[in-house]
């Protein structure tokens, strides 16, 4: 039996969260286009959750790297994937790493 990892980065649903949350359904509801700055920072998500977004960086075991701040990494004795800090967007507090 295999399992998979995953690898996200987690934007918490802090203040500065909320306000562009606000701003966007405010948009959405005015029917007008959502700023750049806001879109920018749900990383495009059409309807983030209230409790905070999760933002995909990569899956362990798979081709797939899926931001720019994650690579595969691997040496004789083991394999994963490796993440840039410093190219983490400025909203990520967290790195999750799931196992399913």
């Amino acid at each position: 039996m295999s399992s998979t990892a995953f690898v996200l980065g987690v934007v918490p649903a802090d203040k500065r969260y909320k306000e562009m949350l606000d701003i966007q359904t405010m948009c959405l509801s005015a029917g007008v286009t959502i700023p750049k700055e806001v879109s920018d920072f749900f990383g495009g998500a059409p309807r983030p959750s209230e409790t905070g977004h999760n933002v995909p960086l990569g899956i362990l075991g798979s081709d797939n790297v899926d931001h720019v701040c994650a690579s595969h990494y691997s040496d004789a004795l083991a394999s994963g994937i490796e993440i840039d800090v410093g190219k983490l967007p400025g909203n990520i507090k967290f790195i999750r790493f799931l196992r399913s």
